[in-house]
């Protein structure tokens, strides 16, 4: 059977929980009172983005930059409120509306206002597909921040998910600019064939929640033949900008193989292989390493051979 980044959830692992409504930590009455005020939509995207990457542990009776470390307290942050609401306190505290599907646009969020351990709410940057059946979104989980394809609403089996608006939030005068992501397709070189010439070798992602890997062999003019499809994955069993590939002779059989990082929604890492065919082409996936969630945080992870 093929090792696949699949597990039986295919969500965000647990919430973890999220605290009664705060006010802002560690900030004077002046800087409390600036808070409440407009934002812009790129400017709750830039917030979002700041704290993905650091590693900040999911704790409900935790605070960091005056905001509390929980899903609501990450989406109070990201729209500047004087306080860490909860998914059950945007609407009724006046801070929040319901919009329709139509309506959502970036700094928006998908929320399950469902009060305690059973709330959970993202925030919304784009639309992955024409079809809108998938977004890619801010969310800290209980395995951490996350910035990600998620489907829409939300992974099926943690409630009901509504689009919603922070009531200050405010267009912006130019078109919002894109917090910088991973273009639909990750590539290496290398020579997978054994010919003495570096291939390409290209994962790309679907708009389905496929990903395919394809190889561009090296020709002796400098030039590339078409590209070989040599493996598909299931919907949903890797997500694409949960991977990290370099490419090596791991076997030594004189042709390289690929490598890839994979980072698991619930905060656990894999390192899986590609065995090379003669042909340049790979085999199916295989898993050799895993480790629990918290011991790798693979945005701070640089993948090298040689």
């Amino acid at each position: 059977m093929t090792d696949s980044p699949q597990k039986s959830d295919p969500g965000t692992g647990r919430f973890g929980g999220q605290g009664a409504v705060t006010p802002r930590q560690d900030e004077g009455a002046r800087s409390r009172a600036t808070a409440d005020s407009p934002v812009t939509r790129s400017e709750a995207l830039k917030r979002a983005a700041s704290w993905v990457g650091k590693g900040l542990p999911y704790n409900q009776g935790a605070y960091h930059d005056g905001y509390r470390t929980d899903c609501s307290g990450y989406v109070s942050m990201a729209w500047g409120l004087s306080s860490s609401q909860a998914t059950n306190t945007f609407v009724p505290n006046g801070y929040g509306e319901w919009i329709s599907k139509d309506d959502l646009k970036p700094g928006d969020a998908l929320n399950n206002d469902s009060a305690g351990n059973s709330g959970h709410i993202a925030l919304f940057e784009k639309w992955e597909n024409s079809a809108h059946t998938s977004y890619t979104g801010y969310e800290f989980t209980g395995s951490g921040v996350h910035h990600r394809s998620i489907p829409y609403p939300y992974y099926s089996g943690y409630g009901t998910f509504k689009p919603m608006r922070y009531k200050k939030i405010v267009d912006d005068s130019a078109p919002v600019p894109e917090v910088p992501v991973a273009e639909p397709s990750q590539r290496v070189h290398a020579d997978f064939n054994g010919d003495g010439r570096d291939d390409v070798a290209v994962l790309y992602g679907y708009d389905d929640h496929t990903v395919s890997l394809f190889t561009f062999l090296a020709k002796s003019d400098g030039g590339f033949a078409a590209p070989v499809k040599s493996w598909t994955s299931q919907p949903n069993y890797w997500t694409f900008k949960s991977v990290k590939m370099t490419a090596g002779d791991y076997d030594g059989d004189g042709r390289s193989e690929l490598a890839a990082m994979y980072d698991y929604a619930d905060g656990s890492v894999a390192l899986f292989t590609w065995p090379s065919n003669a042909d340049g082409t790979f085999q199916a996936p295989r898993k050799s390493w895993e480790t629990a969630p918290g011991n790798w945080y693979p945005e701070h992870v640089q993948l090298a051979s040689g």
